[in-house]
């Protein structure tokens, strides 16, 4: 979406949320990716647990985040994104595909402790954090109101990665699109 829109573009330019992103990992940011996830009323399918990290094998992983910009209000009923809290302090767990969704890569059951998940409710135009390590799902989305968001993930200029999530980045500074 970044590399196809204008706005999304100077969006994501913005010192605002490019601020915000450098402040949660410590030091500049750049964009690696980003995916905008729709969920049309009573349809939109459920994303079961993962962790992002699973995905795009970066190191040194504490300068990995996705930052989630909900395009509608979203809460419980439309499928808000949902975490493990503090999973982001434990390992990157074994993730397998699920038979028939080989796009959906999960971790075994038993090593998910549900007892702590929290949902994160966020109004239109809000922002949720998370790191690469954090446990999250969403639910199907069965209200009457989409729930769109755009996620986008963000690495330090010394993270490498795997399979080159981290090297195909679209930019290595906020200033390398002018």
């Amino acid at each position: 979406p970044f590399l196809a829109h204008e706005d999304l573009r100077r969006f994501e330019l913005d010192p605002r949320l490019n601020g915000l992103v450098d402040g949660v990992i410590g030091k500049p940011a750049r964009l690696v990716t980003d995916q905008i996830l729709m969920k049309p009323p009573k349809f939109g399918s459920a994303k079961p647990y993962h962790q992002d990290n699973a995905y795009f094998r970066c190191h040194p992983d504490e300068d990995v985040i996705t930052a989630w910009i909900a395009l509608d209000d979203v809460d419980e009923s439309n499928g808000c994104l949902r975490y493990i809290e503090g999973s982001h302090r434990g390992p990157i767990l074994a993730h397998h595909a699920l038979p028939d969704e080989k796009y959906n890569k999960v971790p075994a059951v038993d090593e998910i402790d549900f007892s702590r998940e929290v949902p994160a409710c966020v109004k239109k135009g809000g922002v949720v954090f998370h790191h690469c390590k954090t446990l999250h799902t969403s639910h199907r989305n069965e209200s009457d109101h989409w729930r769109r968001g755009y996620a986008t993930h963000w690495v330090s200029p010394r993270v490498s990665s795997e399979n080159n999530t981290a090297e195909n980045g679209y930019f290595n500074t906020h200033a390398d699109l002018y």
